[in-house]
């Protein structure tokens, strides 16, 4: 069987690029080496926090140009949660001011540990912008919230290509039923 796997829609998804992501304060990066929380999460690198002084501090990084209005995207990441709060994780959709017109997210409760996230959503008209956001939510953070591996990308129907589907008569484009 044949599936066509969709690109990433987000340019820095294993933190390749530190100075790509605005990270407030508590926020650091976290490189797999081979026993810490990286390498739990099956992950190259994490972006992770387990103190702040901040009520909502935040972990983010911005595409300053999309255009996908209409579409279906899914919206996939390992995250962990072992602190006293909420985990907010997601994509925000912008418009040409910046303001948020929309959202993909998915919470982490409460000491929930690890999770794989798979979200959909459609993008809303006026979308020009993205931002990849994770969130701590409140103050008195204690614990340890990380995220990695961040996947955005046209959500694809669950068609395959049948083996044997594809014969001689059937090889020039469109053809294939």
């Amino acid at each position: 069987k044949l599936a066509v796997v969709p690109d990433n829609i987000c340019p820095d998804s294993a933190f390749q690029d530190e100075s790509a992501w605005v990270m407030q304060e508590g926020w650091s990066f976290l490189v797999n080496d081979g026993s810490n929380l990286a390498h739990q999460m099956g992950v190259p690198k994490c972006a992770m926090i387990s103190s702040t002084s901040l009520a909502y501090s935040y972990h983010e990084y911005n595409v300053p140009s999309f255009a996908g209005v209409g579409q279906t995207l899914r919206l996939r990441y390992k995250a962990y949660n072992n602190s006293n709060q909420t985990m907010y994780a997601g994509v925000s959709f912008k418009n040409v001011a910046g303001a948020d017109i929309g959202l993909i997210f998915d919470t982490l409760a409460p000491g929930s540990g690890h999770k794989l996230v798979s979200k959909q959503g459609v993008v809303p008209a006026g979308t020009v912008k993205l931002s990849f956001w994770a969130r701590t939510n409140g103050v008195g953070l204690s614990g340890t919230m990380a995220i990695g591996e961040w996947k955005l990308d046209v959500a694809s129907s669950a068609d395959l290509i049948v083996d044997g589907a594809i014969t001689a008569n059937k090889i020039g484009a469109g053809q294939v039923t």
